[in-house]
């Protein structure tokens, strides 16, 4: 009798450590053993800064580590990816990735990675939304008196971009080439030195995300006329989408978070869940919220055919095969 309930002992022993081995394969062991390196491949207070930084202040909950966010500018956001394909694959080093350095500049001019195979896909945070504006008393009211007057007056509009090879530029390509005008792209910096050009009469208009122009909008400083995105931003709910307008034009501006490639795939399951769950978490959305950012999550997996349409669209704008 003895014997019987020390041998079932044992089996139920060894089925309790089956079990946790089990488990422990959904989260690596020792994993993450450290911070987890964030790089933001732009300066600070952008689009892509802003999510890194929401995604900071709430994802240690599920990692069980801090976040550190790194800025690393430079080249639209290139030069950091070209530096990240070479990091070391272990899950502690990430980077935001999914919006111009993958999505524009490959297609534009010769870099030193893959915008689709160089990288895993853990996830998206959200798809900034862009918007066209002009200054509060320019004499365009709506998106049609402005597309009027282009046509009218070729050459003689000019609109600022986030520079030579962002999403904003590659917008205004598409515009002219699709709608049959000819805007002048002034590239700046930053967004906010497009808006305070545009508010001073300096440009004729800004493209760029959303969130950097909500307070010059709600002032009334400056006008949306049109939204160059697939949906409507719901702080901007009165402003229509191009599509709406009846034209075939729109760029996601996904931001999301990559790791190098060959990392171990425990490594990345466990990092895709905890984004999920950052997501999806009250704190984050509050957070996001008061940044003028809209969440809005894809797999690993939607997050790389996202992104790899969105280069497509690229290619037909500069010819590509």
């Amino acid at each position: 009798m003895k014997k019987n309930l020390f041998v079932s002992a044992v089996i139920v022993v060894m089925l309790i450590s089956f079990v946790g081995m089990g488990g422990a394969a959904a989260k690596p062991s020792k994993f993450p053993s450290k911070a987890i390196t964030l790089i933001c491949p732009f300066n600070p207070g952008g689009g892509a800064d802003l999510t890194a930084r929401a995604f900071a202040g709430t994802a240690p909950k599920y990692l069980g580590q801090s976040v550190i966010v790194m800025n690393k500018a430079g080249a639209s956001g290139s030069v950091a990816h070209s530096a990240f394909k070479n990091e070391k694959p272990d899950g502690h080093t990430l980077i935001i990735t999914g919006n111009s350095p993958s999505t524009v500049v490959p297609y534009l001019e010769k870099v030193t990675y893959d915008p689709v195979n160089d990288f895993i896909f853990l996830g998206r945070l959200t798809n900034l939304l862009n918007v066209l504006v002009v200054k509060k008393d320019s004499p365009h009211k709506t998106f049609s008196e402005f597309l009027a007057y282009a046509k009218a007056n070729p050459g003689k509009l000019k609109i600022g971009t986030s520079g030579a090879n962002s999403l904003d530029d590659l917008m205004l390509r598409m515009m002219n080439q699709e709608l049959g005008i000819e805007l002048v792209g002034i590239g700046f910096e930053a967004s906010s030195e497009g808006n305070f050009a545009a508010m001073g009469g300096h440009i004729d208009g800004n493209l760029c995300a959303a969130l950097s122009t909500l307070p010059l909008i709600a002032n009334g400083n400056l006008r949306a006329l049109v939204n160059t995105s697939e949906t409507r931003d719901p702080s901007l709910k009165d402003v229509p989408t191009l599509i709406e307008l009846g034209y075939k034009l729109s760029l996601n501006n996904s931001i999301g978070i990559g790791a190098p490639k060959g990392t171990p795939k425990a490594a990345t399951d466990f990092l895709e869940n905890a984004i999920k769950e950052t997501v999806a978490d009250p704190g984050y959305k509050a957070m996001a919220s008061k940044l003028g950012l809209t969440p809005d999550y894809l797999n690993g997996a939607d997050f790389k055919k996202v992104t790899a349409a969105e280069g497509e669209k690229v290619k037909k704008v500069v010819g590509k095969k």
